[in-house]
């Protein structure tokens, strides 16, 4: 049986986790071009991670982990991605992105 503490790691697990749900349901859409969705995607995923402070152990491991993975993979934000999304109406202003990445 588990302790409290366990449960409680799973359930910060679960909400650590539930943007990358909802990313691989936007990523894995057949229906509409995904390029200009991947960069506000991924850096919406960096700042959820970069948001989340707990108290386990467990959770704050498994988001370091996450975001080394993530930073090694996607630095610097691939320039094709970029493109695509200010050319895309729906992100024109690039709020998504920090000055560094958009010079």
């Amino acid at each position: 049986m588990l302790s409290n503490n366990e449960f409680q790691d799973i359930r910060d697990l679960v909400d650590l986790l539930y943007p990358f749900d909802k990313a691989t349901e936007i990523f894995s859409g057949s229906n509409y071009a995904t390029l200009c969705i991947m960069v506000p995607t991924i850096e919406e995923l960096i700042n959820h991670l970069n948001n989340i402070n707990s108290e386990s152990c467990v959770i704050n491991e498994v988001r370091d982990t996450i975001l080394d993975n993530l930073s090694s993979r996607w630095s610097p934000s691939p320039k094709y991605g970029l493109f695509a999304s200010f050319l895309d109406p729906r992100f024109k202003n690039l709020s998504f992105c920090s000055t560094v990445s958009i010079k």
